[in-house]
């Protein structure tokens, strides 16, 4: 039998993770750095699906009332590491990862510059 708090937390995951699918298909269109990381090969494209899934994981991890992004942006480096953590998970090279960290960061912060996380944000302080 699973741990009752493992399975409100691959609840919440789950449920993020489709909150922030169907903001992305509501808004449409991608934004400037989405569409590099969709027009600039399969990797880019790989990395960008991955990050929806580790944004909505970190997320429902996280016991704070506060956003992801505001964690981001209060703790570049650590956030970072999680997200460099989780998808090296997710089967990413270090190396990849490093080459690509600007353009990385850069993404997590247009979801948020784009109200994608904000309906995130909502479920979590809610449950």
């Amino acid at each position: 039998m699973q741990d009752i708090g493992k399975l409100r937390t691959e609840l919440a995951t789950y449920t993020q993770a489709i909150t922030l699918f169907l903001g992305l298909l509501a808004m449409g269109e991608l934004g400037k750095v989405g569409r590099y990381m969709e027009t600039h090969g399969e990797e880019l494209r790989e990395i960008r699906h991955s990050l929806h899934w580790v944004v909505a994981t970190a997320q429902a991890k996280s016991h704070e009332e506060k956003s992801i992004l505001t964690s981001y942006t209060e703790d570049d480096k650590g956030v970072w590491k999680e997200f460099r953590r989780e998808l090296i998970r997710e089967g990413f090279s270090s190396k990849t990862l490093g080459r690509y960290k600007k353009t990385i960061k850069s993404y997590v912060l247009e979801l948020g510059e784009r109200g994608a996380l904000d309906e995130i944000e909502a479920c979590h302080t809610t449950t």
